[in-house]
């Protein structure tokens, strides 16, 4: 999957996201160089394909948490 896209008109919600400062620098620096390239850095398109994927992890996780336990084979009460 290419990093580097043209620009697209999407209609999204907004995310908050905490960062941290040398990673927001670093990101302003390569956002700043694509843009004058007359490209778009896509990280909405990767967080949101890594978003899916830690969502869908997360529910399988509630799900087997959530599961009824059953006592184990051979343990003796």
């Amino acid at each position: 999957m290419a990093i580097l896209k043209p620009r697209t008109d999407t209609s999204t919600k907004v995310l908050g996201l905490r960062i941290p400062g040398t990673l927001h620098r670093e990101y302003e620096q390569i956002r700043k160089a694509a843009d004058e390239a007359g490209l778009v850095l896509s990280v909405n398109a990767l967080l949101t394909e890594s978003l899916v994927r830690i969502l869908r992890q997360a529910q399988a996780e509630l799900r087997q948490a959530q599961a009824p336990r059953t006592p184990d084979a051979g343990r003796e009460a």
